[in-house]
Order: C-alpha cells, then structure tokens, then sequence
C-alpha cells in the first residue's frame, strides 16, 4: 500500500515492503537525470542512432530498426525504474534494461560481421555496453541488499560461521 507523507527532505512515497517495513522513496520530478547509468545510457542511444544511419537501406526494417528500438528503450527503461515508487518495480526495469544491453551488444557484433562497422568503432561501442552494464549490476546488487536490510526476517536467519 503506497501513501504520500511528509518526512524529512520534503515529500516522500512511503511503500510497504513485503516483510511489513516502511521503504521511504523521494518524490522529484525527472529523478532519473541525476543518475550516471541514465546519461550514459542516454548518450549511447545517441551514438547508436549515428551508427544506425550507417546501415545500407537494405537493412532499414530489420537490424536498423533493431539497434534503434533497444538504444531507445534502455534509457526509458531506466527512466522508468528511477519513478517508481517501489524498490521491486526499480529493479525490475534495471533487469529489463540489463537484457536490453545483451541484445544490443550481439547486434552491434551481427553488424560488424556484416562489415557494416569497423573493428575500431566495435571496440568502442563493447566498451562503453561493458560499462552501463557494469553500472546497472551494481546498481541492482546496491538495491536487493537495501532490500535485505529492511526484512527482519534475514537478520534473524543470519548465522556467523563457526570457528574453532
């Protein structure tokens, strides 16, 4: 159950959480332009787009159409997540956008083995997909320990290693 109130820094959503704790979020208008992982992902939509309008004509409808729709769709995805007002959903559009990057990378490849891209422009672009993946990992991990941190029920399932 999500509920507007006012605690702190101004105006937060409060979410139950599923182990009955209270997740405070912040309510901000285009939080998500503050994040690294979206300008990065923001700008190589851009730098895919150019690369995009390289392809030959021939394929305009398929592998253009393919590079365009996941670039575009990854910054959304992010966007999207960052204005959720749950933890669960955040992670769920971070998941979707690491999927995202995976297929973008194999059709940046098809179009280097199609010789539509040189080898330095492949180097480039794996790069910077490596990075954003890398970012969006971490961020993930960063979100489901918050998570963990908020159930009761793992600090008290938590067991220390025995050592003699």
């Amino acid at each position: 159950m999500d509920r507007i109130c006012s605690i702190g820094l101004g105006r937060t959503v409060s979410t139950k959480c599923a182990y009955g704790c209270f997740v405070y979020m912040p309510i901000a208008k285009e939080i998500h332009h503050n994040l690294e992982i979206w300008q990065r992902a923001n700008s190589l939509c851009l730098k895919l787009y150019t690369l995009s309008n390289r392809l030959p004509r021939s394929e305009r409808f398929s592998l253009f159409n393919k590079i365009r729709n996941s670039s575009e769709l990854v910054p959304l995805k992010i966007a999207q997540g960052a204005a959720s007002a749950k933890v669960d959903d955040y992670i769920h559009y971070l998941k979707v956008s690491y999927r995202l990057l995976i297929k973008l990378k194999t059709e940046v490849l098809i179009s280097k083995h199609l010789q539509y891209i040189s080898t330095e422009l492949l180097k480039s672009l794996d790069d910077e997909l490596n990075i954003l993946i890398d970012l969006i990992l971490r961020m993930i991990n960063l979100l489901e320990l918050q998570q963990q941190a908020f159930n009761p029920a793992f600090a008290y399932s938590y067991q220390p290693a025995i050592t003699n």
